[in-house]
């Protein structure tokens, strides 16, 4: 029932609201890709304004300006601290990729970090 519910959320949240990071400063607004068939609860798939399609996670990477700032950053977003990666380079778990989009934002937006942005997977091609 809860994975109903937060479906249903995550569903009207595509259709009601542009999702967007950072990348070097620069805001890349992302539009959710219905058409791939392998969307599971784990990811989702979007398309850049420039066309290029991404895999999206439920993990953001994040240099913050604090060391000490993952509890913080738990407590006042409601994630999981995983891990950490460089003294300033951490690894957050949140519930779904709208809410690792929205999770990069808010730490840039709010200067509470450096970069942030969500953990993207990417299919490794030969050459």
């Amino acid at each position: 029932m809860k994975f109903l519910i937060v479906s249903c959320i995550s569903l009207l949240n595509l259709l009601a609201n542009s999702y967007f990071y950072y990348h070097k400063g620069e805001k890349i607004v992302v539009t959710p890709s219905f058409q791939e068939a392998t969307r599971s609860a784990d990811t989702m798939h979007f398309t850049r304004e420039d066309g290029k399609n991404i895999t999206v996670s439920q993990r953001v990477i994040a240099k913050l300006r604090e060391a000490s700032a993952p509890q913080k950053i738990e407590k006042k977003y409601g994630v999981i601290f995983l891990e950490k990666l460089t003294p300033t380079l951490f690894l957050f778990q949140t519930d779904s990729p709208t809410q690792a989009l929205e999770l990069s934002k808010d730490l840039v937006e709010h200067k509470e970090a450096e970069f942030a942005h969500p953990d993207f997977i990417q299919k490794i091609q030969r050459r």
